[in-house]
């Protein structure tokens, strides 16, 4: 890999809100990624992507395939000053995945990614309480600084969305039955199937980066991004971690088993013991867990995969969540695009195995999931990168806004009770577009 320039960074006394700075002009910030819940390293850092220099959106498979080659990089042991620091901004629909399995035919998707190369960013570290800008040039860093200076703090617009369609909870089960039919064949073992919700606004513009200021605020998470381009937007308040690159190592970290929150604090912590000590959600995890070494191996040295937290329970607003960490050393050989194709889309929001269960969610839900359990992440110029699994995640397309809630199917799974995850796992989404 070339060297490039070292980038011109730039402490600022006063962390900006970058949430406003999204709104005041989304061409110039393109993108959001912010930690809202949890803590250490996976809820550290918030980025503010600026500067575009180019723009590449993939509509078929071999303009994916481009995409992929200009973004891959080899990924570089030399350590940056920040996450990132100006390089790509990345996202992939769910049927990306058609274009490098070739056993899998998923429904249509219009775009099936986007990347956008960013000349700098503003970053803000949680745990330091500091601030930085940092971009390619000082020209760059000073265009960033003055709208910074010329940025109006003032009330976010806060549209206003209706319910258009709800999947109903009958055909939810019909799909539940179909797959638990399919895991008695021996066919596979879990799947993760889901529902849509579908929203629409009065307000002819309505605004992305207001409507992500509201679900950080419903639904608080450590991998939440927000993804702006032209007439459309991704929002995303997301809890889990695709895959990190960092330092020639590579990192994910599979949610699997979900219990919702208790009325208060007595019952919060039955609700954890509940979720910690229930068979099916302990043997739903470790199938997935394994899944997730088996993906990881593929692009790591030989015996350098391990599991360095094991079943450990998060926390969030509506939901507990039980979940480990998988980790390896690379391959020296390895771009960051084989460690896209041997991880995306996750396990956990697919199922095991894989390729056969995306084969039978598509037969079963009969639509293209799009952003839903894609993925949003970055490309730091000198390879580092991290990259969250879009649920909790709404899609706006024009006046339109539509998201997913899924829940995990295996043999004794009990139709309402999943269908009851769904609508925990959708609340705070719907909370803020209800407002």
């Amino acid at each position: 890999m070339t060297e490039s320039p070292p980038p011109v960074i730039e402490r600022l006394e006063v962390p900006p809100s970058c949430i406003h700075l999204a709104a005041s002009d989304k061409d110039f910030f393109p993108g959001l990624l912010e930690s809202q819940s949890g803590e250490g390293m996976n809820a550290r850092y918030d980025i503010l992507f600026a500067a575009p220099l180019q723009t590449r959106v993939a509509y078929n498979a071999d303009q994916l395939i481009d995409l992929l080659t200009v973004i891959d990089q080899q990924p570089s042991s030399k350590p940056s000053k920040l996450p990132f620091e100006h390089g790509w901004l990345v996202y992939f629909s769910y049927e990306a995945v058609n274009c490098w399995q070739p056993k899998l035919s998923l429904p249509p998707q219009q775009v099936l990614a986007a990347a956008i190369l960013c000349a700098g960013a503003v970053v803000i570290d949680r745990v330091t309480q500091t601030a930085f800008i940092s971009g390619q040039s000082q020209q760059v860093v000073d265009a960033i600084k003055n709208r910074i200076k010329r940025l109006n703090t003032g009330v976010l617009v806060h549209n206003t969305y209706y319910l258009k369609q709800l999947e109903s909870a009958q055909l939810f089960h019909r799909g539940i039955e179909t797959c638990q039919q399919y895991i008695r064949r021996g066919d596979i073992y879990q799947a993760n199937l889901s529902r849509q919700w579908l929203y629409h606004s009065q307000d002819s513009n309505p605004s992305a980066a207001g409507l992500f200021a509201r679900l950080k605020k419903t639904n608080p998470a450590p991998f939440a991004a927000l993804f702006q381009y032209r007439e459309w937007a991704i929002v995303s308040s997301s809890p889990e971690r695709l895959f990190n690159v960092n330092n020639g190592c590579v990192s994910t970290r599979p949610i699997a088993g979900t219990h919702p929150r208790g009325h208060n604090s007595k019952a919060d912590r039955l609700q954890i013991k509940r979720l910690i000590s229930d068979d099916k959600e302990q043997a739903e995890h470790i199938m997935l867990v394994d899944l997730e070494r088996n993906d990881i191996g593929r692009v790591c040295e030989p015996g350098s995969v391990q599991v360095n937290e094991l079943m450990v329970v998060e926390t969030y607003p509506h939901v507990h969540h039980i979940v480990s960490n998988v980790q390896g050393r690379l391959r020296t050989d390895v771009g960051l695009s084989a460690v896209i194709k041997a991880l995306f889309p996750g396990g956990t929001i697919t199922g095991c195995p894989k390729i056969r269960c995306m084969q039978i969610i598509a037969e079963i839900e009969q639509r293209p999931r799009g952003a839903y359990t894609g993925s949003i992440g970055y490309i730091n110029h000198q390879g580092q990168s991290d990259f969250n699994i879009l649920i909790r995640t709404l899609s706006l397309q024009g006046t339109m806004v539509q998201f997913n809630a899924g829940a995990g199917i295996v043999h004794d799974s009990d139709a309402h009770r999943e269908t009851e995850e769904t609508e925990h796992k959708a609340q705070g989404m719907i909370r803020a577009l209800n407002g």
